[in-house]
């Protein structure tokens, strides 16, 4: 298979985490629950866009996602509490750079979730797809350094602060170091045993 196709297959495929998590491709039955995290404030204050004021601007973006592409260039994944058949937030992987073996993560959760360990197995998880599928060496993610649950998550996850990188961001009119952090390929980030750690 080419990267195309191998993308491809992964926009589609499913995964079961510790029997409570699915993460799945969005559906259009998602922008309910989408609204409910992407409305309150709380979940965007690092964030560069603004909480979303009308239930339409999620029904959008869950629209803009079902649409067939014609070069896949990022992938999402949502994360449902398979009990409660409920999206509960989502993990992208974006500026995927099969030359350099490497691409960035993000993610957000509906913060009524928060401290449960949802978002952390379900990014671990994307993260060794990532490198067994894939065959990425290393994942990027940054945070800025008032958002200390992201940072401590990413910590969680293997990342490592690139000491090089220096950048000042400005987010709804504040001032912020921006950090950079990688998680290299590492015999730890096999599947089953990221599954039984957690």
């Amino acid at each position: 298979m080419n990267e195309q196709d191998i993308l491809r297959k992964l926009e589609c495929s499913e995964y079961i985490l510790e029997s409570k998590i699915k993460l799945r491709k969005l559906k259009e039955s998602d922008a309910e629950d989408m609204y409910e995290y992407t409305s309150n404030k709380d979940n965007c204050t690092f964030l560069k866009w603004g909480p979303h004021t009308r239930i339409q601007q999620a029904h959008e973006f869950v629209q803009k996602r079902l649409k067939d592409r014609e070069t896949i260039t990022d992938l999402l994944w949502g994360i449902e509490l398979r009990e409660e058949k409920k999206l509960i937030g989502v993990v992208r992987v974006y500026h995927i750079d099969f030359d350099k073996n490497q691409a960035e993560i993000s993610y957000i959760l509906n913060s009524f979730y928060s401290g449960k360990g949802y978002a952390i197995i379900s990014i671990k998880y994307i993260i060794s797809v990532c490198f067994a599928e894939l065959g990425l060496e290393r994942m990027i993610a940054f945070y800025v350094d008032k958002n200390k649950k992201s940072e401590k998550l990413l910590k969680r996850c293997g990342a490592v602060d690139d000491r090089e990188w220096n950048e000042i961001v400005e987010i709804k009119d504040k001032t912020y170091q921006m950090h950079r952090c990688v998680i290299s390929n590492k015999e730890n980030f096999q599947r089953n045993e990221i599954i039984s750690r957690l």
